[in-house]
């Protein structure tokens, strides 16, 4: 029987090996004629067994309380049954996602607990509780306060781009003249057409894996644009295959010869769909490269004179008494003081029964 199906630490399974008992037992009891008596007191029954064998005492009592259940000793009730599952296509994160709106328009507490119901309820997929919250993380919901309540809340940059996107698209719709919309993505296959996940045999591989990026409208694909190509990295993320240099150069050479006519593109905001053609210096960088910046765009730029700097920390300690002397006013006002039930002794005597109640 295995240790750790009881719950013990790894770490210290080399000293709890069933082997090492006895001895970790006749230790014990060695110590204790030493002593010239026992250790633990006798009352103490699972104290005294968990010094003995060398073993926490809640794991006495949690192996205990299995036998008094019933329990099968060799099934760890506190391993979990299965990984956890962040891996969602995107049809489940874009229903999890109106589920979540519907909610909020319903007027409903959208909680984990609550979304979760309602996923059960309509059978959209199999996930558990913290599976559910690393989901809703990666879609960009995070929980916040609301009106004294907390919620799922989705961030406001992402509430942004989408309305942005939202009202160019109806408006491109109503236009005397409106553009197709060509939607492009990728996404991976097997050789073998496996799953990430199955039943299967461990001696059977799924093969190579490609990575497909493809695009097309309301016409259907667009022919002779696609790229397929065979992944290297062993990544189950296969955006992890992907970088700008590849995707600039299928966009330019390959996708978008192939356009008919002047078109809206639509595309999500992988991390190598953006990027900065040039890095611009920030605070944290060194003096160093921001010089060497304003060089290579011929901004001249002074040098800061001891004089100089001299009246920046000026300025800025100024700033900080001044910073203080406001704060200090605040602290000097006095509290205002409110006087509260100045009535009747009976309601006097209600309030302090219900604070005492409280």
């Amino acid at each position: 029987m295995g240790l750790t199906r009881l719950g013990v630490e790894e770490g210290v399974i080399s000293r709890l090996h069933p082997f090492r008992w006895p001895l970790n037992v006749y230790d014990y009891f060695v110590k204790e004629k030493n002593h010239g008596g026992v250790l633990t007191s006798v009352m103490a029954v699972q104290q005294r067994t968990a010094d003995a064998v060398q073993v926490s005492k809640q794991t006495v009592v949690r192996t205990c309380a299995m036998r008094e259940i019933g329990s099968d000793l060799k099934r760890n009730p506190y391993r979990r049954s299965k990984p956890r599952r962040t891996d969602l296509l995107e049809n489940k994160k874009h229903t999890i996602r109106y589920l979540i709106y519907d909610m909020y328009a319903n007027k409903e507490h959208v909680t984990l607990d609550t979304l979760l119901a309602v996923i059960k309820l309509k059978d959209l997929c199999d996930l558990g509780r913290t599976s559910l919250f690393y989901a809703l993380k990666e879609m960009g919901f995070k929980f916040k306060m609301t009106n004294s309540r907390r919620g799922s809340c989705e961030q406001s940059h992402v509430v942004s781009m989408r309305n942005v996107f939202l009202r160019k698209y109806i408006r491109n719709l109503e236009s005397e003249i409106p553009h197709d919309f060509v939607f492009l993505d990728e996404t991976w296959v097997f050789s073998r057409g496996a799953t990430k996940r199955t039943w299967q045999d461990d001696r059977a591989k799924n093969g190579k894996r490609y990575i497909i990026i493809h695009a097309g409208g309301r016409n259907g694909f667009i022919e002779g644009s696609s790229l397929i190509f065979s992944s290297t990295n062993k990544s189950f993320d296969y955006h992890d295959n992907m970088n700008a240099e590849l995707f600039e150069k299928w966009f330019e050479e390959s996708f978008l010869k192939k356009l008919a006519q002047p078109s809206i593109i639509v595309l999500d905001n992988a991390s190598y769909h953006t990027r900065k053609s040039e890095k611009i210096p920030r605070a944290s960088s060194t003096k160093e490269e921001i010089s060497n910046w304003l060089k290579m765009k011929n901004r001249p730029f002074a040098k800061v004179t001891p004089d100089v700097w001299n009246r920046c920390v000026t300025h800025t300690e100024e700033i900080i008494k001044d910073t203080f002397n406001r704060e200090k006013i605040i602290d000097d006002v006095r509290a205002l003081v409110f006087t509260v039930n100045t009535g009747s002794d009976e309601e006097s005597d209600y309030l302090s029964e219900s604070d005492n109640d409280a």
